[in-house]
């Protein structure tokens, strides 16, 4: 059709072949937020797109190399580790295995080796100089387990990530020291990556910062006690952290964050989003369904169930020596009265 000209002649144009059709693109699976890694996941807030990862197509006389398969990676991840780790503990338990810290370390690098003996490197350095150990026993940490500073929901994310509640306002240091809170939380990983699905998909992370004041955060933790527990959470454990929701956040406590972010990996800290006291932006990603009332969801829930739950299993596993999937069970609560959430 010829466009209105208001009486003046439009000028010809001159007619051009059309360029050959291009078969449609198919469409891109849905980005998780957090994901913005080589699998190519837009990361959110205007971070990057991952476009920018998509790797271009190969040309049809190009031959493509063998694919490594997943076995031979943990071959030649085993051997790199040597020079950490003994060769006879390689075939045994915590390291061997589908739920072993062998495939974890791959699993969390998405296939990765030399990224994966990174993690392998630092976790070994972390686990000797805390006289942790490589796998926490659930009797180390029963008290601090109980405290309810640390909550696993039953149910994951849109993203399929678990969701792990940290609520430091419940730490009473008087009963127990930093460390062992964060022997609690190493605890609490293990558990939740015995799962290869999280191995995968990581973890989603929710602070609950409504009670926790400053003075109380310098006041219960030393320089020592925060490298740590930095080191717990970025590059020495096998997982991937990749969503980290605070809550509940004050103007005071906006401030100490993003002092506190300077300190992290940048990628650790382009994850981190602040929702104050309005949660619907975390429901966007953690349905409602899926939270305690205490996060503006509906979910009935008991963490002390849950903790006498994990307690039962432990036991039952170490009685009989069967590794299976040790992730938590349905339940959650808190040592006292908490909003929306069942002791």
């Amino acid at each position: 059709c010829r466009a209105e000209t208001d009486g003046v002649e439009p000028p010809m144009i001159q007619h051009q072949e059309a360029p050959p059709s291009q078969p449609p693109r198919a469409p891109r699976p849905p980005a998780c937020v957090g994901d913005g890694q080589a699998d190519g996941c837009c990361v959110f807030g205007g971070l990057g797109s991952g476009d920018k990862h998509q790797a271009a197509e190969p040309e049809d006389h190009v031959v493509q190399p063998a694919e490594v398969t997943f076995e031979e990676k943990l071959l030649e991840l085993g051997q790199l580790a040597a020079d950490v780790i003994d060769l006879n503990s390689i075939t045994q338990e915590p390291w061997a295995g589908e739920t072993g810290l062998l495939c974890k370390f791959l699993r969390c690098r998405d296939g990765n080796v030399s990224e994966a003996v990174k993690v392998l490197h630092a976790f070994v350095k972390m686990r000797e100089s805390t006289g942790w150990g490589f796998r926490v026993p659930i009797g180390d940490i029963l008290g601090p387990l109980r405290s309810g500073v640390h909550w696993v929901l039953p149910d994951t994310d849109l993203c399929g990530r678990k969701v792990v509640v940290l609520s430091p306002h419940y730490m009473d240091t008087s009963q127990f020291a930093v460390k062992q809170y964060q022997q609690m939380a190493a605890f609490i990983v293990e558990r939740v990556v015995d799962n290869p699905e999280i191995q995968v998909n990581g973890i989603c992370l929710i602070v609950d910062l409504g009670r926790l004041t400053i003075k109380k955060v310098f006041k219960a933790s030393g320089l020592a006690d925060m490298q740590r527990g930095i080191a717990l959470w970025q590059g020495a454990f096998p997982g991937k952290l990749r969503r980290v929701f605070l809550v509940n956040t004050s103007a005071v406590s906006r401030g100490a964050i993003k002092v506190a972010k300077t300190l992290l990996d940048k990628k650790i800290a382009n994850r981190i989003c602040i929702v104050g006291r309005n949660y619907s932006e975390l429901h966007q990603e953690v349905p409602a369904t899926n939270l305690p009332a205490v996060f503006g969801g509906s979910l009935d829930f008991s963490w002390r169930t849950t903790v006498d739950v994990m307690v039962s299993k432990e036991a039952a596993q170490e009685l009989t020596g069967a590794r299976g999937e040790r992730e938590p069970a349905r339940g959650d609560a808190e040592p006292e009265p908490v909003r929306g959430v069942r002791g």
